[in-house]
């Protein structure tokens, strides 16, 4: 006879403070790292906003899952990002990291709404 105990994994952590602040079009890359898998083992996944990725080829996940590169960071990635450990018992998710996104403004642009006489 063979006992097979199973337990949740423990709650995963982000090596980056919260908040993280990028430039635009640079890359971030954040780090996640959980002490025990469980057992089974654990499956790490990451979230954007409490919600799975966005299909989008900027956002690269290892081949061991714990690390996220988004390459050329838009003003739309600007959002609360979580690694998830999940098995058969339980998941746990890490506490959030935010990305901030700086940018520079807009090039203005100058409009007339009525003629103009300069004398």
């Amino acid at each position: 006879v063979q006992l097979v105990v199973q337990f949740a994994p423990a709650k995963p952590t982000i090596s980056q403070s919260s908040p993280v602040t990028v430039t635009e079009n640079e890359d971030q890359t954040l780090t996640c790292s959980v002490s025990n898998l469980g057992n089974p083992a654990a499956t790490i996944s990451w979230l954007q906003g409490g919600d799975a990725l966005p299909a989008d080829s900027r956002f690269g996940v290892s081949s061991d899952r714990l690390t996220l590169t988004i390459t050329g960071v838009l003003r739309a990635d600007a959002a609360t990002y979580s690694c998830r450990a999940t098995n058969d018992v339980r998941a746990e998710t890490s506490d959030g990291v935010q990305i901030n996104v700086q940018f520079a403004p807009a090039k203005p642009t100058i409009s007339q709404s009525s003629p103009v006489t300069v004398t």
